[in-house]
């Protein structure tokens, strides 16, 4: 009869440790690989803010959006944002911060003197209090507000958690 040895370690000590990481994006991706009990608090911090589109640049994302980095003339788009939201309740959960940025460079250097903004859908706008429960800072720049479908006919309810929201 053999049993079992394993080392475990206190939930709360895990915590410390993973918290300590903060700002490792690379150690926080493999600590929410390592075992299920490290998963929410790697996750809470890799998608505690998140910038869409993405950038590459400034953001180190696991595997839910390290995708759209394969192509160099990917242009991400805010319905590519929603559906990832859609599909990832972990994302869901864990963001407290997002910024929408609209203005885009076209070209392979970034810095293309052809830019244009990318409508944001007013549709998109409406559904972030429901997607997103845990929203504390919104800040929207450079877009230009557009309808790709027509509005809802219900008023905008901001998420109670909402305490800043920047234009």
């Amino acid at each position: 009869m053999t049993e079992d040895v394993g080392c475990r370690l206190p939930q709360e000590v895990v915590d410390m440790v993973i918290d300590y990481l903060y700002d490792d994006r690379r150690s926080l991706r493999q600590c929410s690989l390592t075992c299920k009990a490290w998963e929410p608090s790697s996750t809470m911090h890799l998608f505690l803010r998140i910038s869409w589109p993405p950038h590459k640049v400034h953001w180190s994302f696991p595997e839910e959006i390290e995708a759209l980095h394969n192509d160099p003339y990917y242009t991400a788009s805010f319905d590519d944002c929603y559906a990832l939201l859609l599909s990832s309740p972990r994302i869901r959960n864990a963001v407290c911060h997002l910024r929408l940025t609209g203005l885009r460079s076209h070209g392979r250097s970034g810095l293309s003197r052809n830019q244009s903004h990318e409508p944001l859908p007013l549709t998109f706008l409406f559904a972030l209090p429901e997607l997103l429960p845990g929203l504390q800072t919104l800040e929207i720049w450079d877009l230009a507000f557009g309808v790709l479908e027509p509005p809802p006919s219900v008023s905008l309810e901001l998420p109670r958690t909402l305490k800043k929201l920047a234009f």
